[in-house]
């Protein structure tokens, strides 16, 4: 997976996007949490807002047969097809938003 932000990662860390990635057999799930613009690591106390992160393209090593973005930051937390493309097996698409938390959830090709 590759993101086209400044700073991804797995551990949580400031100054980053913190992703969780789970794949079950039908499905792709990641987890955006932003933590970009906080002045520490604990996501769950009270801090400033992160800074929101707009339209930046992700890059799946897997072919989607569809994508979905939900949050609870914008749209009631209902999920939303994402336009997306496959070439070669990769799975292309552009997230609009990340203000604190987004969850992309992929299905699968079979």
């Amino acid at each position: 997976m590759r993101l086209d932000v400044e700073n991804y990662g797995h551990r949580g860390r400031k100054g980053e996007v913190w992703t969780l990635v789970h794949e079950g057999p039908d499905l792709l799930t990641i987890n955006l949490v932003n933590l970009t613009g906080l002045a520490n690591d604990y996501w769950n106390l009270p801090h400033q807002p992160p800074t929101t992160l707009e339209e930046f393209s992700v890059e799946l090593d897997l072919a989607a047969e569809a994508v979905y973005l939900a949050s609870p930051d914008f749209d009631g937390g209902g999920a939303r097809a994402l336009e997306f493309s496959v070439a070669s097996g990769c799975t292309q698409f552009v997230v609009p938003r990340l203000e604190c938390w987004d969850l992309i959830i992929v299905e699968l090709a079979q």
